[in-house]
């Protein structure tokens, strides 16, 4: 595991997460976070272990789902600021 993902609000644990770059087109949010409603360090630590694993799983099946829905795709396409990539002459392969 890369880390933890933990914060303590209050009495409770809450996970938090950044979402991977890599998944940004099959996850809408930049940050996944709520409350695991325990107070049990280790407890916390076992739940946001198990739930990094799930996410991990889960945006990996959405990307592949992702992909195959478009057959023209063969490599997911670099993400760039157009303007920026239009001013290096920079495109898309």
């Amino acid at each position: 595991m890369w880390g933890l993902h933990l914060k303590r609000k209050g009495r409770w644990w809450h996970y938090y997460r950044s979402v991977p770059r890599e998944f940004a087109d099959v996850e809408h949010k930049a940050l996944i976070s709520f409350s695991l409603k325990t107070g049990d360090f280790s407890e916390a630590k076992r739940m946001a272990a198990e739930i990094s694993v799930r996410l991990e799983h889960d945006w990996r099946a959405a990307f592949r789902f992702a992909l195959r829905m478009q057959p023209n795709v063969i490599a997911p396409q670099p993400r760039y600021n157009v303007r920026m990539g239009s001013i290096r002459n920079l495109r898309p392969t």
